[in-house]
């Protein structure tokens, strides 16, 4: 079961850091864009928000599990 944890660990680690370097370069689009497609970049914008979030919670979560069934 540690292992298993432990894998849910990393991957939530990757995916709470991972899309920060998509969001970078949004953000100097979301900047230049025109009416028309900010909608769509401010969606993408919140989906990897909500993604960073999420996978962040199940981080916390894991640790926890990990520290309590650690050697």
């Amino acid at each position: 079961m540690y292992t298993v944890i432990l894998y849910a660990h990393i991957l939530s680690a990757a995916l709470s850091i991972g899309p920060f370097f998509v969001l970078v370069p949004l953000v100097k689009r979301i900047r230049e864009a025109d009416t028309q497609s900010l909608s769509g970049l401010i969606a993408t914008f919140r989906s990897a928000t909500r993604l960073v979030m999420h996978a962040g919670h199940v981080l916390v979560a894991t640790g926890v599990l990990l520290i309590w069934q650690g050697p």
